[in-house]
């Protein structure tokens, strides 16, 4: 593993890991929910507290699909060494697809374009590093 798989693959592990704590361990706070509900719901009639009530559980799924989508991409680096490298290289590259599709997805269908923008980033940055040095492309 050089510097350069971490540089590129580290932002990904990190923006998803940061995902997890925000929406399964930090969701029921009213900093995290109201800044959050508005960028991925149009405006609702009930209050905020209400609607994160309601979301509690989607949001808590939500997070672990991020905590699992970043172990994998830790999985991934972990196993670019000898003798595992194809492994390890098709971890990242699935991890860093998914995240670049969803991100996309995200930017096209709420208000979240930033964080959008930087999910689809930070997948393609990982996934075109590996492939570009694993000869994929």
């Amino acid at each position: 593993m050089t510097w350069l798989f971490v540089v590129a693959v580290g932002p990904l592990i990190l923006f998803h890991a940061a995902a997890f704590v925000l929406e399964s361990l930090l969701w029921m706070r009213p900093a995290v929910y109201e800044e959050l509900l508005p960028k991925f719901l149009p405006p609702q009639a009930m209050p905020l507290a209400v609607q994160a009530a309601l979301l509690r559980v989607p949001f808590l799924n939500q997070g672990f699909y991020n905590l699992f989508l970043a172990a994998g991409a830790l999985v991934g680096l972990l196993l670019l060494r000898p003798g595992y490298e194809q492994a390890g290289a098709a971890l990242i590259i699935f991890a860093g697809c998914t995240a670049f599709g969803a991100g996309l997805v995200l930017v096209a269908t709420t208000k979240a374009r930033a964080g959008g923008l930087v999910q689809a980033f930070t997948g393609l940055l990982a996934a075109a590093v590996i492939m570009w040095n694993y000869a994929v492309l």
